[in-house]
């Protein structure tokens, strides 16, 4: 857990560093401080998500190895570059020749690897929004999730290391 979560402190580093020239709009009173994006947007801070509500959000990413879902965390942060990059993608079996825009994110460059994660992502806007929205404001209990569903997978035997998936298990976190 701690190398996916450092994937994707770095991710939200980048990100951060990205969004710094967006002006965050004065707060007054005793509302608290919101992130640049609630500040950029004017949206208030979504009520958390339960632990069976964010199980069922990372079900369909939780078995992937931590470095695509890194990647999917980063790039959902990003949805116009996600419906983007799968619009790319489908041009991009008639020409050979197109080059992903520059201003795109890493992540969603690096996504476009995955096109059926791409097209997952662009296809379900509202999974992707909440899949931001969850990294943005319970990281630490999207990451618990994760692993929660990777451990009743592992006793369960849904997944098992051969010769093509190796699980790890690092003190209490499976990889």
């Amino acid at each position: 857990m701690a190398y996916l979560r450092g994937l994707l402190i770095s991710s939200a580093l980048a990100t951060l560093i990205g969004v710094a020239d967006v002006p965050a709009f004065a707060q007054s009173g005793e509302a608290g401080a919101a992130t640049g994006a609630q500040q950029a947007t004017g949206a208030q801070a979504p009520q958390p998500l339960t632990d069976e509500e964010l199980e069922v959000l990372v079900a369909r990413i939780a078995l992937y190895p931590d470095e695509i879902v890194a990647l999917i965390a980063a790039a959902s942060l990003y949805p116009l570059q996600i419906v983007e990059a799968d619009r790319f993608l489908t041009q991009l079996k008639a020409d050979k020749t197109l080059k992903p825009k520059p201003d795109w994110d890493g992540s969603v460059i690096s996504l476009l690897n995955y096109p059926d994660v791409v097209r997952m992502m662009s296809e379900d806007l509202d999974w992707t929004e909440a899949m931001a929205s969850a990294i943005v404001n319970q990281e630490d209990d999207v990451l618990a999730a994760i692993q929660q569903l990777r451990e009743r997978a592992v006793a369960q035997e849904v997944i098992k290391s051969d010769d093509k998936v190796k699980i790890v298990e690092e003190n209490d976190t499976i990889v």
